[in-house]
């Protein structure tokens, strides 16, 4: 099979199994940092961190904490390229608050609302027993 073909094979299975839905947890486990490699203008092209918002059976909303912004990937990308990384909640925390001051203080366009999500998604889990 040449790679055209094969390309465009994989292309129509990811397409079928994003219509379905991705019914199967992702395979990063329950961790609210990840990294891989994106090429977005407003984020940068490279290997990023972001924190995850949410996974769903069709997106993954993800927040980059440098630049203060959102961004939705579809799920089958999320599951190939997503991998889990270790961080200082304290650090990024930090980053966001400083970012989030300064973003609002000279007036950039940024997304609050998402900011203070990934704040309380990095935030340690309080145990209830």
């Amino acid at each position: 099979m040449s790679p055209a073909i094969r390309a465009r094979y994989q292309a129509r299975q990811d397409f079928a199994a994003l219509r379905a839905g991705i019914k199967t947890p992702p395979p990063v486990g329950n961790s609210p940092m990840v990294e891989m490699f994106v090429n977005e203008p407003r984020i940068g092209c490279g290997f990023r961190r972001f924190v995850v918002l949410s996974v769903g059976p069709r997106w993954a909303l993800l927040f980059h904490a440098p630049s203060l912004q959102q961004l939705k990937v579809d799920r089958v990308t999320f599951d190939r390229h997503a991998r889990q990384t270790e961080f200082n909640q304290s650090a990024v925390g930090t980053i966001i608050r400083r970012n989030l001051e300064q973003a609002e203080r000279k007036q950039i366009r940024h997304s609050p609302r998402a900011a203070k999500f990934a704040l309380s998604a990095i935030r340690p889990k309080r145990r209830t027993s």
